[in-house]
């Protein structure tokens, strides 16, 4: 009962803190990417995959389990100017 009583530390649902001061205005884009697991290198779970995500567009990666939703998501959160 200890987990569930718990008040987190961080409550992502209140409006105090620090926000951005300017939105991100950059668009994101991935073309033709490949991506297969370092254990199964044999299973492309990603092939010739493309994404657009346009300044302040939200979007949603939905699919089943091991199919590439947090990998692209890590992807897109490590991309550093025009990687090519």
């Amino acid at each position: 009962m200890s987990v569930i009583d718990r008040v987190p530390t961080i409550d992502g649902l209140s409006d105090q803190g620090t926000t951005p001061e300017t939105k991100p205005d950059g668009q994101i884009e991935l073309r033709s990417v490949d991506f297969a697991y370092p254990t199964r290198p044999d299973i492309l779970i990603c092939k010739d995959y493309s994404l657009v995500i346009n300044p302040g567009e939200n979007i949603a990666l939905v699919g089943a389990s091991g199919c590439g939703k947090v990998s692209l998501n890590e992807l897109i959160q490590h991309i550093n100017g025009d990687i090519k």
